[in-house]
């Protein structure tokens, strides 16, 4: 039985690859290369979301007729979406679908009046066995491909460092040419690896002072952020970003800075767009609470590293401000998830939490080391669920407290978000 089931999977498959993936591929490349449409797609195991919303913020201040891809599954979904059609997983809707982008295609084709993109920029997913990054690189070719980072996440599928770092790379492989830039990020060896796999020019971002495109002088205050960008012998610029209080976001914002200046803005239009950069709600936006309170809503995903960053992002506030950290399970980490949960716990000190609140049952791990480091035990509390803590997290806040909400999507952290907003 299991067999049939195999095959009919199979078989399932290689219709929408022949049949739905391929006459998309080629129809959307069609048009792109009638349209001179550019391209940046994005991948990484954390930050491609906050990275390609930041390009897409930066890019439209400029060219307005600009396409970003809406958190989609990477494949059929993406190039649906590139022209309007709704992203479905249903085989018979994908087929529809086709129908629909065959004509919209030729439309576009024999009409320059009819609206396309100028530019794409596409969050690019990597899936379990990776072909799916593979196969939209080889047939899109982006102009600019930007890897963020390399992180232990969805470890049951994708493996460990490693395997993740073999399936990413695909973006700066496939259907390369030495025209195309590929953005690395220099401070993660994995990535930075990467420079070997491929054709395109390299222009390595970070701290590290091997990079092309160097920040340093970061201040983070209740005004934001504000930093200066050095890239070779151009030089320095000053940045400020009133909205954003995570050092881990420039990281994201490195990559906006330099498609900008790759797609032809000058500098002080590049600076403006940068100023006007917000968070992607669900990932350090701040939310005014009850008794004014300050939330940082992170609650849409974690992993080792943007949790720590978060937790650092504490430290910007005034220290008369009471700072409390509430964390969930980090989700899909397998036989890593001990490991990693108590990692987290070994950076939190009292110097940045003032009380530390754990739900879910891995989540333990990250108080139980932070007490075995020196924290207070009786300045931590634990919840088995959401639900259960909501009334407890509510009674405690007190006047003008920082409550960082961070945890993977699955927790539903979210809740404890919307019930501390303060009423309109």
């Amino acid at each position: 039985m299991e067999k049939i089931i195999k095959f009919f999977r199979g078989l399932k498959y290689r219709i929408r690859q022949t049949f739905v993936f391929e006459p998309l591929a080629f129809l959307t490349r069609l048009v792109v290369d009638k349209r001179k449409t550019k391209i940046v797609g994005v991948t990484g195991s954390l930050g491609k979301t906050t990275t390609t919303n930041f390009i897409y913020s930066v890019l439209k201040t400029k060219y307005p007729n600009v396409y970003i891809s809406k958190d989609l599954t990477t494949g059929v979904p993406t190039f649906l979406s590139i022209f309007g059609y709704s992203p479905v997983r249903e085989l018979r809707k994908q087929f529809l679908g086709l129908f629909y982008v065959f004509f919209k295609a030729f439309w576009i084709l024999l009409n320059k009046r009819v609206r396309f993109w100028s530019h794409l920029v596409l969050e690019l997913r990597c899936n379990y066995a990776g072909n799916n990054l593979r196969f939209i690189t080889e047939k899109l070719q982006p102009d600019i491909r930007v890897v963020t980072a390399v992180e232990i996440v969805h470890a049951e599928n994708l493996g460990g460092l490693s395997e993740i770092a073999s399936k990413k790379r695909a973006l700066v492989e496939c259907g390369c040419l030495n025209s195309h830039n590929a953005l690395l990020n220099v401070d993660d060896p994995y990535v930075k690896d990467m420079a070997k796999c491929t054709v395109a020019k390299i222009i390595f971002y970070g701290f590290d002072k091997s990079a092309n495109a160097r920040v340093s002088d970061v201040i983070i205050n209740e005004n934001g952020l504000s930093f200066v960008f050095k890239e070779e012998d151009n030089e320095p610029i000053n940045f400020k970003v009133p909205k954003i209080f995570d050092r881990a976001h420039v990281y994201a914002i490195l990559p906006a800075i330099l498609v900008g200046r790759i797609y032809n803005m000058n500098r002080d239009e590049i600076i403006d767009a940068v100023s006007k950069i917000e968070p992607v709600e669900g990932r350090g936006n701040i939310v005014t609470g009850i008794k004014n309170s300050i939330i940082i809503n992170n609650t849409f995903n974690a992993n080792v590293r943007s949790m720590t960053a978060a937790l650092k992002s504490l430290a910007v506030f005034p220290k008369e401000r009471r700072k409390i950290a509430i964390l969930g399970n980090i989700l899909e980490l397998h036989k890593f998830s001990d490991q990693c949960h108590r990692e987290i716990g070994k950076t939190i000190s009292s110097d940045t939490v003032d009380f530390l609140i754990t739900i879910g049952d891995d989540a333990t791990k990250i108080a139980e080391e932070a007490v075995n480091n020196g924290f207070d035990i009786n300045k931590t509390l634990h919840f088995n669920d959401v639900d259960q803590s909501i009334g407890r997290i509510k009674d405690m806040v007190e006047e003008k407290d920082v409550i960082l909400v961070k945890a993977s999507h699955g927790m539903n952290l979210i809740k404890i978000v919307n019930a501390l907003k303060a009423e309109k």
